[in-house]
């Protein structure tokens, strides 16, 4: 993502190769203020609304819906209201996410391992 000294900000596009919808890891290095992400497809989106200060990692997993820490602890309260952690469909997707308030330290990651549908 491309990153100022005010924010990292920016609309990517995903490429699914798998049959099914993938569950993405974001990782949001601080510090930032806050960080916000929304699939244009369908506007799902949500907010981690928390400050993270620098050296930190806050690793959101939209499979098993867990908020954790560098330490492993749970920050799922620092999402906003009726989070909706998305996944991505097979192919193409748009999606925009930005942290806030970021010094060059700061980053933004998002992984995904394709899923593939197999009949026996």
């Amino acid at each position: 993502m491309q990153l100022s000294s005010s924010q990292a900000m920016g609309t990517f596009q995903t490429n699914n190769p798998g049959h099914v919808e993938a569950f993405p890891v974001w990782k949001l290095y601080g510090p930032g203020d806050s960080f916000s992400a929304v699939r244009l497809s369908d506007g799902r989106s949500f907010e981690y609304e928390w400050a993270i200060p620098a050296g930190e990692v806050i690793t959101i997993d939209t499979r098993s819906k867990r908020v954790t820490d560098s330490a492993g602890e749970n920050m799922y309260e620092g999402l906003g209201f009726a989070p909706e952690l998305f996944s991505v469909p097979p192919g193409q997707a748009s999606i925009t996410a930005e942290l806030t308030n970021t010094t060059s330290e700061s980053l933004v990651t998002m992984d995904f391992l394709p899923r593939r549908e197999f009949l026996f």
